[in-house]
Parts: structure tokens; C-alpha cells; sequence
């Protein structure tokens, strides 16, 4: 049985430092009423992630995956590196009864509140850049995320 936690998904480059209240601004857009869907694609690189669409992933056939509910945004904060950023509460995805053969997820995806539009994505990868794929083909496999939104400071890296 699975039970791995990720984050991540979006992380936005900006030349210069920023404002909390920047990101703030940019949350409460597409970002409002956004859901968190999983995907089963191999063939996506992390060079390829700026020229996807939505119709681009492959969603999971594990029995029990669907499309999470609006995440919740919580407050803006900087971490350890300077960088502004949110998280929102965790979603968990449950594999409700073995699925033999169903193909393992290899990422996640922020959509729109409508789920027709593609806001972030995240590939699971290791530390050394290879993918990471959780499997969830028996009853009890799960997978938590925790979405986050974050502007990345260059001007001192």
C-alpha cells in the first residue's frame, strides 16, 4: 500500500524580488476555485511543461481518481530562501478497489475552477531529476498533495 505525500505545482520565475501582496493578487485570479487533477503521462519533460494544454494529460483509471474539490489558498509567507509563496490544504486521492494494470500517476496538475483550462504542473521527479511514478492499483493505495504557489527570487541565486 502507498501513502506518499507531494507539493508543489507552479513555481512561477520573477527577475526581481516581490511582494506578498503580488502573489496574493495572482492567487486570487486563476487560481481561485482551482482543483487538483493527476496525471498518467511518461513522455513529458520537464522543458515541455510551458507548451502544455489541458487536453495534453491523460488523467488516471485507478478506481476512485477523480478531480479534487476547490482547493483553499492559505496565507502568503516567505520561506527559508526569500521566496513569497502559498500552500493550500492537502488533497488526497484514494485508489477505492484494486485496479490491476492501472498506469501509475507520474504528476499533478492545478485546473481552473471550470476544470478546462490548465493553470500549473508538477512532475513527480527525484532529487536527481529522474521521474518519480507513485503507483495506485490496490485498494487502500493513496496519494497526498499539498498545492503550491511560489514566486522564485533570481536576482540572488
Amino acid at each position: 500500500m502507498n501513502n506518499l505525500i507531494y507539493g508543489g505545482c507552479g513555481i512561477h520565475e520573477l527577475p526581481t524580488s516581490i511582494e506578498s501582496d503580488l502573489l496574493a493578487l495572482a492567487v486570487a485570479g486563476d487560481f481561485t476555485g482551482a482543483k487538483v487533477m493527476l496525471f498518467t503521462d511518461t513522455d513529458i519533460a520537464v522543458s515541455d511543461i510551458k507548451g502544455l494544454v489541458l487536453g495534453d494529460l491523460t488523467v488516471p483509471t485507478f478506481t476512485g481518481y477523480a478531480l479534487s474539490a476547490a482547493v483553499v489558498w492559505g496565507a502568503s509567507f516567505v520561506d527559508l530562501n526569500g521566496n513569497v509563496q502559498q500552500t493550500a490544504q492537502k488533497v488526497q486521492f484514494l485508489c477505492s478497489a484494486d485496479t490491476p494494470g492501472a498506469l501509475p500517476v507520474t504528476g499533478a496538475a492545478l485546473v481552473d475552477a471550470a476544470g478546462t483550462k490548465l493553470i500549473a504542473v508538477d512532475l513527480f521527479l527525484k532529487s536527481d531529476g529522474t521521474p518519480n511514478p507513485v503507483t495506485m492499483e490496490s485498494n487502500g493505495d493513496a496519494l497526498d498533495y499539498v498545492p503550491r504557489f511560489a514566486f522564485v527570487d533570481q536576482s540572488n541565486q
